[in-house]
C-alpha cells in the first residue's frame, strides 16, 4: 500500500513538473512570436512548438540558440523555413 502511494505521489510530482515546464515553454514561445512579429494560427503554433521541443531535446542549450537565431531572422524567412509560405 505504501509503495503504491509513493508511486502515485511520484507520478503526480512528475506530472506537475511537466505541466510547469510546458507552460514555461509556451510563455517563451509567445514572447518569441511577439518580439519577432510572427503571427500564427493554432496549427502553425503547434508545429512551431513541436519543432522547438524536438530541437531542445536534440541540441545542448538549444532553446537559447533557437531564440537567438529567430530573433535575428526576418519574419518571411521564419515562415519559409517552417513551410508556412
Amino acid at each position: 500500500m505504501a509503495e503504491s502511494f509513493l508511486s502515485a505521489l511520484f507520478q503526480l510530482f512528475i506530472a506537475v513538473g511537466l505541466l510547469i515546464y510546458t507552460s514555461q515553454e509556451c510563455l517563451n514561445f509567445m514572447q518569441l512570436t511577439y518580439h519577432t512579429g510572427v503571427r500564427v494560427n493554432g496549427d502553425e503554433a503547434i508545429r512551431m512548438l513541436l519543432i522547438v521541443f524536438i530541437m531542445q531535446y536534440t541540441c545542448y542549450n538549444s532553446s537559447y540558440l533557437i531564440h537567438d537565431v529567430l530573433m535575428k531572422m526576418p519574419k518571411e524567412q521564419i515562415l519559409k523555413e517552417l513551410y508556412l509560405i
